[in-house]
């Protein structure tokens, strides 16, 4: 059963059209980058090196000393006072030992996800997301992928239009 709907107590501006077309530049993370190496995207911890700092109770710090072969660091331990997070103890601090790695400039840090452009060109789309898309296809956008110089002609002809 159709319902009518509401009366729209703001009416939509003249320069807005009925089906909307978007325009999207995309570059995929799989096909137009690539993984790279600290010294390759000028990793500031490569250049710099760097501390970290865990509690001595943790596992990682096992994993430091024994597992990660390769790497120089130095290691001091430290006491330092943290907030007491038990119910009834605000304002209160704990004497928390810790342990204290520092690398030196010139190692990869430990971050996984250093990236590079592979400098493809992107990906150029113009879709529309009209009513009767959005009722047969649920939320899904139909897109169309354009050559840069068509998709640059088209957008130019829309914004000149003023039809958004």
């Amino acid at each position: 059963m159709l319902r009518p709907r509401p009366h729209n107590p703001f009416p939509r501006p003249a320069y807005m059209s009925k089906n909307p077309t978007h325009h999207r530049v995309v570059s995929p993370k799989a096909t137009h980058f690539r993984d790279a190496t600290c010294r390759e995207v000028d990793c500031e911890k490569y250049l710099l090196g760097w501390s970290q700092t865990l509690p001595a109770h943790d596992d990682n710090v096992n994993w430091i000393r024994f597992v990660l072969t390769g790497y120089h660091f130095t290691e001091r331990s430290e006491i330092r006072l943290v907030p007491d997070l038990r119910d009834g103890h605000e304002g209160e601090f704990i004497a928390e030992p810790t342990v204290i790695f520092t690398f030196p400039a010139g190692q990869p840090c430990f971050r996984q996800g250093h990236k590079v452009t592979l400098e493809r060109t992107p990906f150029f789309y113009k879709g529309s997301l009209g009513n009767i898309e959005r009722s047969v296809l649920g939320d899904h956008r139909i897109r169309v992928r354009q050559e840069p110089l068509e998709w640059m002609d088209n957008l130019g002809n829309k914004l000149v239009r003023g039809k958004w």
